[in-house]
């Protein structure tokens, strides 16, 4: 008698999933992947693993209060409102990185999420989820390179401070404009260049050596400015030098809408939905976990709470001494200015180093060399971001997702360098669209678009993979079970329950509040928002997939096969 046509589909499917936990147990057969060895060494431990994450941190000490005025909110207890946002949600981020370097230390390979999401939920996820972020990492770099050329406005206008009369001013005046941040961030590019060229143990060290100067920077402003700054003298040279009164800034912002008050649920939604972009890199570690050496799960679980202390001071309390003496008031005032194109002083946010110098001339020189650091921390920010999509390149040529030259391992660098140069073109072509395209608000929204896979899928493989990758799951440090339910899939059910509402709320009412809007037409918000080009990026990316799916299996290889195992070390 012939097995009902159910069953024999359910038999085949338990079959296969039989088959794919024996294999995960399994070395990869030889000519599965491209090579039995990635040729990537391990070399990051704690510390480097831990500056690493801190890097990318190194924009808040130089643009900290400059951000203030995207949210005209209030202090509350002494703390501005948006940094009060910021702490409640801080659990959850450290949640977050105990499931990712969980789940680094189930798979210890370079990719990060790609090969979570890949080889825990399903083949597609892994791919666009890491499609998107090449798309975050691009247009993030773009915004730091844009800042660095903007920066080196407030660095001449700083010197021409110290020496008026020098032409310093003129040069301040030519990078605020498009041909000026464009010449800038070109300039911040040339210089990442030589950064990730470096060999793969001189870059980490160069690395380390700047994340341990950006966390310095951070105490160093704190502790000057409170104690040297005088706010008569700082309302007397800004007066002299902007042209302009302190009352001219805050009439001027008023004038133009701004208005301190307590958020409303669309205000709330939008300042969440910041706080998504507020700390990445805090775990980038994650996506190195193939060059982590010794302990993985704890050198990225530690690393990553080193990264989010260095954060948590920075964005927590780096401006509470400027808005002691400076005033909230006015520092919100300006900055709105800036954000909302309304003609702020000098055509430039408030810059912590040039706000400093006003206070305090006598300590110029000090401001100008923190400043100029500021500028090599964003500098070597963009390194760090091209070097982990150069890794996200890697893994998917391992897994035969893009072509071989992008795992190519240069003997001397022991890097991917085909993957790195292609990096660095993707970043100029980013710049070039956030210099002329789109502005810097509307990048920052666009970038957190595209981060919104990242932030959920781990929550799936943690809650899955004790279910559907048994062997997986019996190789993670943390592998414990409470009351019979894994750790992590109680902790993957509670990020879920936590950043599903939040990401939910933050994204979508927004959007549904300006498309209900009838002062706004619906394609030109989602065109200006960058939810479109988001969209885009995504079909794009859906595109893309089942060609290389399609392509490969003209070839023969067998992409489930991969997909069902651990690449090699």
């Amino acid at each position: 008698m012939d097995e009902n046509p159910k069953y024999q589909v359910l038999n085949r499917k338990l079959s296969n999933f039989r088959q794919m936990i024996l294999t995960e147990e399994k070395k990869p057969a030889p000519g599965l992947y491209l090579r039995q060895s990635s040729g990537l060494t391990r070399e990051v431990g704690l510390l480097r693993s831990s500056f690493f994450g801190t890097n990318p941190i190194g924009t808040f000490p130089g643009w900290g209060i400059a951000f203030v005025g995207i949210f005209a909110f209030p202090i509350v207890a002494g703390i501005p409102l948006y940094s009060w946002y910021y702490f409640a949600m801080l659990p959850g981020f450290i949640l977050y990185a105990f499931i990712t370097a969980s789940l680094s230390s189930a798979i210890p390979r370079t990719g990060g999420a790609y090969l979570y999401s890949n080889r825990i939920l399903h083949p597609y996820l892994g791919w666009i989820e890491s499609w998107c972020m090449v798309g975050f990492w691009w247009s993030t770099i773009a915004y730091e390179a844009y800042s660095v050329g903007l920066g080196i406005s407030f660095i001449s206008y700083m010197l021409d401070f110290l020496y008026p009369g020098n032409g310093f001013a003129n040069w301040g005046t030519f990078f605020t404009t498009q041909t000026g941040i464009m010449v800038g961030g070109i300039i911040c590019l040339a210089i990442t260049t030589l950064l990730v060229f470096l060999s793969s143990k001189r870059f980490y060290f160069a690395i380390s050596i700047l994340g341990l100067s950006s966390a310095l920077i951070i105490p160093l402003i704190l502790l000057v400015v409170p104690y040297f700054s005088n706010p008569a003298t700082f309302t007397a040279n800004f007066q002299s030098y902007t042209g302009q009164a302190i009352s001219d800034v805050l009439n001027k912002a008023s004038q133009n809408g701004w208005m301190l008050a307590m958020p409303t649920l669309a205000g709330a939604a939008s300042i969440i939905f910041w706080q998504f972009w507020v700390p990445l890199g805090f775990n980038w570690n994650s996506y190195i976990a193939g060059e982590l050496k010794g302990n993985v799960f704890k050198n990225s679980f530690v690393g990553s709470m080193i990264a989010l202390a260095v954060l948590t001071l920075s964005f927590g309390f780096l401006e509470l001494p400027y808005i002691s003496v400076f005033g909230h008031s006015f520092l919100n005032a300006w900055s709105y200015l800036y954000w909302n194109g309304y003609g702020p002083p000098l055509g430039i946010p408030p810059f912590i180093p040039f706000v400093a110098q006003l206070a305090v001339p006598s300590l110029s020189w000090l401001f100008i060399i923190i400043g100029v650091g500021i500028l090599f921390s964003m500098i070597f920010t963009n390194a760090v971001y091209v070097w982990i999509i150069s890794r996200t390149f890697f893994a998917w040529s391992f897994d035969r997702m893009a072509p071989e030259a992008l795992s190519r391992i240069n003997p001397r660098t022991r890097s991917p360098l085909v993957a790195i140069a292609i990096s660095m073109v993707g970043a100029f072509l980013f710049l070039v669209y956030s210099v002329y395209v789109i502005n810097l608000g509307g990048l920052i929204y666009f970038g957190t678009l595209l981060t919104m896979f990242m932030w959920i899928l781990p929550g799936f493989s943690a809650l899955l993979i004790a279910r559907r990758r048994p062997g997986m799951f019996a190789r993670m440090s943390i592998n414990q079970k409470v009351g019979g339910v894994a750790l992590i899939t109680i902790l993957g059910a509670v990020w879920l329950c936590y950043v599903l509402p939040i990401f939910g709320l933050s994204l979508f009412y927004p959007i549904l509040s300006s498309l209900t809007n009838a002062n706004i037409g619906a394609l030109a918000f989602l065109g200006s928002s960058g939810i479109l080009f988001f969209l885009m990026v995504v079909i794009a990316g859906t595109a893309v997939y089942f060609l290389i799916r399609r392509w490969n299996r003209r070839r023969g290889i067998d992409l489930d096969m991969i997909f069902s195992t651990i690449p090699p070390d």
